[in-house]
């Protein structure tokens, strides 16, 4: 009984095509050169890869003025005037402080907004607009409509301009008091589900 002819074993050039191919597409990327169509995802010419969004990791502070302090703080600015911002589990969204607002020159208006204070008492709150904050480490917040409110004078004397609601950053973050540090989970070379 004659033996069926042998697989013709692919040329070096089909082999190295088919393995940049599956290499591309692993990757995310297009390789027009050897893929005669294009992919979905890149309408006109060779696609670049996204840029990696740059780690976010927010050191944490425990200590203000020189002195030990029992809760997490972290250096920022707000539009361009340095503070310390309370890092607050609590908090639904990011809070600024009225003296804070003042001295960043922040333009604030009255809306009518209430809102409740640890205590759960009413607090009687104003809104800017655009309150450019900024983490250090983390980078520039995003700029959107921000409550601000008056606190204990003792607050102004410590430096403490706000609080940062770490659920508000977006993505996934992780408040490591361990490490002492906020980051996000979504940064390059970090474990997504890291805890």
């Amino acid at each position: 009984m004659p033996r069926p002819p042998s697989p013709t074993p692919p040329t070096p050039s089909l082999l190295a095509a088919v393995m940049v191919t599956a290499l591309g597409l692993a990757s995310g990327a297009c390789t027009p050169e050897v893929v005669p169509t294009k992919a979905p995802n890149c309408p006109a010419g060779p696609c670049e890869r996204p840029k990696p969004r740059p780690a976010r990791r927010a050191r944490l502070e425990y200590e203000v003025e020189g002195r030990p302090f029992r809760l997490p703080v972290v250096r920022a600015t707000v539009g361009g005037a340095p503070t310390l911002l309370l890092v607050d589990t609590g908090a639904s969204s990011h809070v600024l402080t009225r003296w804070l607002a003042k001295k960043a020159k922040l333009p604030v208006d009255d809306q009518g907004d209430r809102s409740l204070d640890h205590a759960g008492r009413a607090v009687a709150s104003l809104r800017t607009s655009a309150p450019k904050i900024v983490v250090d480490g983390w980078g520039p917040l995003e700029d959107r409509p921000t409550l601000v409110i008056d606190v204990p004078e003792a607050l102004e004397r410590l430096g403490i301009g706000g609080f940062l609601s770490p659920q508000s950053l977006g993505g996934t973050v992780v408040l490591d008091l361990l490490r002492g540090e906020l980051r996000d989970t979504t940064s390059p070379g970090e474990e997504k589900g890291a805890l």
